[in-house]
């Protein structure tokens, strides 16, 4: 085998374990999170903070909170996860 194939094989497996990890998703039910995108809410100091701002950020991007924040400037910028509605 020459590199060529090795890369075609291995593509090849790659979207077959893509193709996969989707139906698994739909089967079982855990791509609700599976696909949360990140969404800029400013700072956010707690959890309690962001049960407020979480909500009202996701829902400007047409969106559903789903529970998950995270800091990505400290003291300046945090971001929600949020699932489409």
């Amino acid at each position: 085998m020459n590199m060529s194939q090795i890369k075609k094989s291995l593509s090849s497996l790659l979207k077959s374990a893509f193709c996969a990890f989707l139906i698994a998703s739909v089967v079982f039910g855990f791509s609700n999170n599976a696909f949360a995108l990140d969404v800029k809410a400013g700072p956010i100091w707690n959890n309690d903070d962001a049960k407020v701002k979480c909500p009202i950020a996701a829902a400007a991007a047409n969106g559903v909170w789903n529970g998950q924040w995270t800091t990505t400037v400290p003291g300046t910028m945090s971001v929600c996860g949020v699932k489409a509605s």
